[in-house]
């Protein structure tokens, strides 16, 4: 599997997840969803996790368990259909891939 994040230190890339459908709740799929759509109004748009909570899936009217958004994040990395950077201070960036 080809891994998409640029430094190979998100969860993502540290654990190759790749979360079979059967093994995804209802909370990581409103997730992904959630994250896909508010990609698809704001193409450049580039948070954190914590902001990505915060204000991306209430703004699409999705309240998950942090476990269940951070899944998705992981998901949609490793299916590379999100990409992830990190900062210098470690800080992990999520992002539609370019």
């Amino acid at each position: 599997m080809a891994l998409a994040c640029d430094s190979h230190t998100c969860p993502a890339c540290l654990e190759e997840i790749s979360l079979p459908a059967h093994e995804v709740g209802e909370g990581t799929r409103r997730a992904i969803a959630a994250i896909e759509a508010y990609l698809a109004r704001h193409a450049l748009a580039a948070d954190t996790e914590d902001g990505i909570v915060q204000w991306w899936l209430p703004e699409m009217g999705v309240d998950v368990q942090r476990l269940d958004a951070r899944l998705a994040l992981e998901s949609l990395v490793s299916q590379g259909r999100l990409h992830c950077r990190t900062l210098p201070g470690g800080t992990l960036i999520y992002h539609a891939r370019p």
